[in-house]
């Protein structure tokens, strides 16, 4: 499959539009924001001290729906399903933020997301306000 034709399938099979400008979606972020955690170390009551990942865990992604004119391609996975690695514009801006905290549970992830988009939608809505204020 070349790369038009990834773009097609993934196009297809990403639901809702861009997060940035609304278009039709193409691709996910790719960035990593953790991974999952297979184990914990405690101390002698009990209470969790640090989280464990080890080669077999989950990887976190931002999974933000984006468009072709938002996605930055940051790099590509090489062998039989080659893809390009995509980062969302706000990824792309704070690099930093895909390495915050790297162990974390599903939950975790999902409300790292949830963060994400929701300051993704307050960037949107004051630059609106400040277009209509000018």
């Amino acid at each position: 499959m070349n790369t038009n034709q990834l773009r097609e399938v993934a196009a297809a099979a990403t639901p809702g539009p861009c997060m940035w400008c609304d278009k039709p979606s193409t691709c996910f972020c790719d960035a990593v924001i953790g991974f999952g955690a297979t184990g914990c170390t405690r101390d002698k009551s009990g209470n969790v001290l640090n989280l464990l990942s080890g080669l077999d865990a989950e990887q976190w992604t931002c999974d933000a729906p984006m468009c072709d004119d938002h996605a930055k391609q940051v790099g590509w996975v090489c062998g039989e399903e080659s893809d390009s690695i995509d980062h969302c514009p706000h990824h792309a801006q704070h690099p930093e933020l895909c390495i915050d905290k790297l162990v974390m549970f599903a939950s975790e992830a999902d409300s790292t997301r949830r963060d994400i988009y929701a300051s993704v939608r307050r960037n949107r809505m004051r630059a609106a306000i400040k277009a209509l204020e000018e």
